[in-house]
């Protein structure tokens, strides 16, 4: 099957979300400035950004003629081997099977890819299909306020927790909930299917929602991603659509071939590891400004561009490793999501029976280094395994 033409505009989206997804990450603070708050509320946008792209890319995978069967397939390898990403983020470490990023994108893909393939529907009932996920989140919502039915009943994959905001500052991280998080994507592909002014009149909608229950007194959380508040959702609606009508803009008039954007969203899965030991780097230098009195150089706008030339650099360092020709094979696919998965439980054991902190620690330092390894192979070539799952 000929290759289609790459659409520009997609690879552009993913590449601001790029931008947004390591500087949402670096903060750390229990006391943020008003700065910090607003940069990295604004910079949480980005993982929006990647689930209506996964949407897009889904449903354009069914539509060029891709298979079920290995669209399916390929995502549920995504989402399998996506597990080295949650041993990589300190809310988890070796308690890797939280349902995160990866798996949320598994599913819904998945979830698009089979609509599209059974009901080729027409823009309009995606967009039912997004406003009824969302409707069914603040219905439960209601449901548990009044006490019709018990919160404890839902599993955290499937609906967010109570206290993920702590007394403390700190947050207790529930992963990515089905209801609602599982909206993005068939309004990913509304927006992709609608005309620029359609965006455009969407975003303005949304926004206007959100202002007026400002002007009304109510006062939304619009920061408060993991429980999606309805200032959160309205903000990062708003975001999405204004984003899919600029760059969609900009594809039809100014976009004409890569740049660094477009290429740095070739690159998103990519990033999505790399841009976490850029991180560690980043701190690094911080401390050693700190320690050698040149703290003023600290500061937020230049920590972001240090943190974002760091992840660059790791970017273009890791594209020169050739790919793998031993993952030209489906059965060492399988291999390797198996090895995946149940390298975190080889690690609990010095963990469980041994109460000494320096193994517990160096347990942590060798999981997050194989797993992160496993990553980038796993990035690096995971054209390979969609080609050999494609037909």
């Amino acid at each position: 099957m000929a290759e289609k033409k790459r659409d520009l505009s997609l690879d552009l989206i993913k590449g601001i979300g790029c931008i947004m997804v390591p500087v949402a990450h670096i903060f750390s603070s229990k006391q943020p400035s008003v700065a910090e708050v607003w940069v990295d509320g604004f910079a949480e946008m980005g993982a929006i950004l990647f689930l209506s792209v996964v949407g897009v890319t889904s449903m354009l995978q069914i539509r060029n003629g891709y298979s079920l069967r290995g669209t399916v397939l390929f995502y549920i390898f995504l989402g399998i081997i996506g597990v080295s990403f949650n041993c990589l983020l300190p809310q988890y470490f070796i308690d890797c099977w939280a349902f995160e990023i990866f798996q949320i994108i598994a599913f819904g893909a998945i979830f698009t890819a089979v609509i599209e393939y059974y009901l080729k529907p027409k823009p309009i009932f995606y967009l039912l299909i997004a406003v009824s996920i969302v409707a069914m989140k603040f219905i439960l919502d209601f449901a548990f306020e009044q006490g019709l039915i018990e919160k404890t009943s839902l599993p955290n994959f499937i609906f967010p927790p109570d206290n993920i905001y702590l007394d403390s500052g700190e947050i207790d991280y529930p992963g990515f909930a089905l209801i609602p998080w599982l909206f993005i994507f068939p309004l990913g592909v509304f927006a992709y299917q609608a005309r620029s002014i359609v965006n455009l009149i969407m975003g303005t909608f949304s926004f206007s929602l959100l202002a007026a229950l400002y002007y009304f007194g109510y006062q939304p959380e619009i920061f408060k991603k993991w429980d999606m508040t309805i200032g959160y959702l309205l903000f990062s609606v708003t975001v999405m659509f204004y984003i899919f009508y600029i760059t969609r803009l900009l594809n039809s008039y100014v976009l004409k071939g890569e740049n660094i954007l477009t290429r740095l969203g070739k690159d998103s899965l990519l990033l999505m590891y790399v841009h976490l030991p850029a991180i560690l780097l980043t701190m690094l230098i911080g401390v050693i400004l700190n320690a050698l009195k040149l703290q003023e150089i600290i500061s937020l706008p230049v920590s972001i561009i240090v943190l974002l030339l760091i992840t660059y650099l790791f970017i273009v360092i890791a594209r020169m490793i050739p790919e793998l020709s031993l993952l030209a094979s489906v059965k060492n696919w399988v291999a390797l999501a198996f090895i995946t998965v149940f390298l975190p439980i080889i690690f609990l054991v010095p963990y469980l029976l041994i109460d000494i902190k320096l193994i517990y620690i160096g347990s942590i330092v060798l999981l997050w280094i194989i797993e992160f390894t496993i990553g980038v192979i796993f990035a690096l070539n995971y054209k390979q395994l969609a080609n050999l799952l494609r037909n």
